[in-house]
């Protein structure tokens, strides 16, 4: 999935991954009103510093809904 349908997707509870994640790697939005991620080791960061660090082309697709 694109960017924009990773953001829909990780606001409504989904857990993604993406293609260039390793396998136990994951982000998820943990409550649709606060402005963070929480990645799959529990880290919480601010969704604005995510998608800062994920700028290059290669970010705006392969997103992946994780379902284990």
């Amino acid at each position: 999935m694109s960017k924009e349908e990773a953001i829909e997707a990780l606001v409504i509870g989904k857990i993604l991954t993406h293609e260039l994640f390793v396998d136990n790697e994951s982000v998820r939005q943990p409550r649709a009103d606060i402005s963070e991620y929480e990645l799959e080791d529990g880290v919480r960061i601010s969704k604005s510093l995510f998608w800062y660090f994920r700028k290059q082309n290669y970010w705006n697709d392969g997103w992946i809904e994780k379902t284990n």
